[in-house]
């Protein structure tokens, strides 16, 4: 049995797998696997990492049979692992020294972990960072994976990067630790279940991972409406939790975990759109987004809208541009004054629902040239309102009001 299994999900980054291979094989710890989850990738990666299999047997392959993302092929990797631990290493980073491995198994196998939380470093345009300094009064010390969470939220410094994480697989088979399939951020719930059950725990001022931080990887793509899903299913799975029977302390802990989640939740949801309302969501995640996320007030400038009252009157057809949470409540203000629209108008059709308070929604590629002398209203945030602009003008609407 190696003593560590390095789990490397692979999809599209042949211009970075070797950096990330050399780091692993380098390692003065030479026990080890090296398991390589090809994601369907459409590049040489597959090639670059079967030309270093050819040189060493500690390398394996396995493919997915199509694009199933991080999670699936990380649970997919550790179901065949066979190191005594996990060490997470995705292929457009790398260990950050040829030491790594035999520091962290050195460390881990001594004090029996089950969990072994070590500091990554970050690189953002060739600029490398630290990323958490332990406390001293928290470094070094074995304590239950509870009374660690409580011991980095009182200080501020919990990280939820799984790759900073080195847990021994037996731990994590017994509790049935996973990572969440079909999310996003599935490190947050991750690492919180690592908390959560681990006898053993312990952090170590020692880099061990280099993260690059890239244009269009996960963390840094264009945010769109799965992210936003990904952090309510954690949010969701971390408040079923039954954490009666757990001290005060943990409780604390947990709170300021989850306090994160939605703080990043609702930063996310404004980087989209801050319109977004909860008829995007089904079930628990719809009821949680209600709750813990999604502002209902100060939607609609209502000066805007009765500034505007005039041009209702007198034009034959009204718009409003916008199916989300302003849109409705701009129908509301409408309705006070007995004002009637023809309908609705949306960027893109099939990512919104097909009425509106009973008015029918369209893509804005359905206006006809009979709408052009519409007056429209547009019932969407700031944040995006230039770019309508300018493309209401395109397809030939002059009568525009902006009305959020």
């Amino acid at each position: 049995m190696p003593k560590v299994s390095v789990i490397v999900p692979v999809y599209n980054c042949e211009k970075y797998i070797a950096e990330c291979l050399d780091s692993a094989m380098c390692q003065t710890l030479s026990d080890i696997e090296v398991i390589c989850i090809n994601d369907s990738s459409g590049d040489s990666s597959v090639s670059i990492i079967e030309e270093y299999m050819r040189d060493d047997s500690r390398i394996k392959l396995i493919h997915n049979e199509c694009n199933k993302g991080l999670s699936y092929s990380r649970n997919r990797a550790i179901e065949i692992a066979q190191g005594e631990y996990i060490q997470f290493l995705d292929a457009d980073d790398y260990l950050c020294d040829k030491n790594v491995l035999e520091s962290l198994y050195l460390t881990a196998s001594q004090n029996k972990l089950d969990l072994l939380k070590s500091r990554i470093y970050v690189v953002e345009n060739g600029v490398r960072s630290e990323h958490i300094l332990y406390p001293e009064c928290v470094a070094d010390g074995v304590y239950s994976g509870r009374d660690l969470l409580y011991r980095l939220e009182t200080h501020n410094v919990c990280s939820w990067n799984s790759t900073s994480n080195f847990v021994r697989r037996a731990f994590a088979a017994q509790k049935g630790i996973t990572f969440c399939n079909g999310i996003i951020h599935e490190d947050v719930l991750y690492s919180y279940d690592m908390y959560f059950y681990a006898e053993r725990a312990m952090c170590v001022n020692r880099h061990t991972y280099v993260y690059i931080k890239r244009e269009n990887s996960l963390t840094t793509q264009q945010k769109g409406i799965n992210h936003l899903k990904g952090y309510l299913e954690c949010m969701h799975r971390v408040l079923n939790r039954d954490l009666c029977s757990y001290s005060r302390q943990f409780l604390y802990a947990t709170i300021k975990y989850f306090l994160r989640m939605q703080s990043i939740a609702i930063r996310t949801r404004n980087e989209i759109d801050a319109s977004i309302d909860a008829e995007c969501f089904d079930g628990d995640l719809k009821e949680l987004y209600s709750i813990f996320i999604w502002e209902k007030t100060n939607l609609v400038n209502v000066e805007a809208v009765e500034e505007n009252l005039k041009k209702m009157a007198e034009n034959q057809k009204l718009y409003i541009y916008g199916a989300g949470v302003a849109a409705k409540a701009l129908l509301g203000i409408l309705n006070e004054h007995d004002i009637g629209i023809d309908g609705v108008f949306v960027t893109d059709i099939n990512k919104s629902k097909r009425t509106l308070m009973g008015h029918p929604v369209k893509g804005i590629n359905e206006c006809g040239s009979e709408d052009k002398d519409a007056l429209v209203l547009v019932a969407i945030t700031k944040q995006v309102v230039g770019n309508v602009l300018e493309l209401l003008h395109t397809k030939g609407f002059k009568n525009i009001a902006y009305v959020c």
